[in-house]
């Protein structure tokens, strides 16, 4: 029988920490930085591998921010206990969700 290692090779030894410790010392980012959140753009420095993404069209963000679009949407008053919502017609929507509006 095969040990684990003459399987797998190489992945079988593979640490991710060791490994994400050694893709951050590569790029040379000063340790302050290298504790912050990794979604933080300003920590990144300008030869992180991750910043390739930004070089051939400039960041897009979405500016239609969910609160302002619910906001949008008026409130509808309705008589029954139960109500549903299916998000809209066809492959648009969402699955089927009932919502109990009884009190208790």
């Amino acid at each position: 029988m095969r040990s684990a290692n003459s399987v797998l090779g190489p992945m079988a030894t593979f640490h991710p920490v060791s490994a994400l410790l050694r893709e951050t010392l590569k790029f040379n980012i000063p340790p302050l930085l290298r504790l912050s959140d990794p979604f933080d753009v300003a920590a990144w420095s300008a030869d992180d591998a991750r910043q390739a993404r930004f070089s051939i069209a400039p960041k897009q963000t979405n500016e239609r921010w969910a609160i302002d679009l619910v906001s949008q949407v008026p409130a509808k008053s309705v008589t029954t206990r139960v109500v549903s919502c299916d998000g809209g017609p066809g492959g648009l929507g969402h699955p089927r969700i009932y919502i109990n509006l009884d009190e208790s």
